[in-house]
């Protein structure tokens, strides 16, 4: 169940309530540092639940700053901020998409290949961190909730992929909280170790 936070002193009574999701896999997110501001006054927060749900209640009329934020999960997500008014009672319901950090693309047989146009599934590894996927049969891939390259710019990070019977691919690319990098399409070479 969601954290609910009740705001006291209300005069008219508002309420804004919703559920945060994942920004291109649309599953919900869970445990979600939702804070509410409006005006001076200091943020209340809430946190979401296994299904993503979060909810503020007994609200006076006014404008509202919503900003939400996955603590847990490093920089694995970015953050988003929302700008609500209610009055008169009003109930605000909302879906609010967290946009993951990630990286997306495709690998291609080379020209000729006898292989061309059967399943490959190639495997995307990030060296030194542990974080793998297998992409999908048309070689397309993406790894989504990683850790961006460290400092400020970030630093590229490195990444391997693998596919039985060809040269494995590496290369470097510019990973951004929040955001999901998309690399230009990889041409494998043949393995020389058939």
């Amino acid at each position: 169940m969601a954290t609910q936070a009740t705001i006291t002193g209300a005069t008219s009574k508002v309420s804004i309530a919703g559920r945060v999701i994942d920004g291109v896999t649309d599953r919900p997110l869970a445990g979600v540092a939702v804070a509410i501001t409006t005006g001076a006054r200091a943020p209340h927060q809430a946190t979401t639940a296994a299904d993503g749900a979060f909810r503020f209640v007994n609200l006076p009329d006014g404008e509202y700053t919503l900003s939400f934020d996955l603590p847990s999960a490093g920089r694995r997500y970015g953050t988003t901020t929302v700008g609500i008014t209610l009055k008169d009672g009003a109930r605000e319901v909302r879906t609010v998409k967290l946009p993951p950090t990630g990286i997306a693309g495709k690998i291609d047989y080379p020209d000729q290949d006898p292989r061309s146009g059967t399943s490959m599934y190639p495997l995307v590894r990030l060296p030194g961190s542990g974080e793998e996927v297998y992409g999908e049969a048309d070689g397309s891939y993406r790894v989504l909730a990683i850790e961006p390259g460290l400092g400020t710019p970030p630093v590229p990070r490195s990444l391997i992929i693998t596919v039985p019977g060809y040269e494995p691919l590496a290369f470097t690319a510019l990973i951004v909280r929040g955001q999901v990098c998309v690399v230009d399409s990889q041409k494998l070479t043949a393995s020389t170790n058939r």
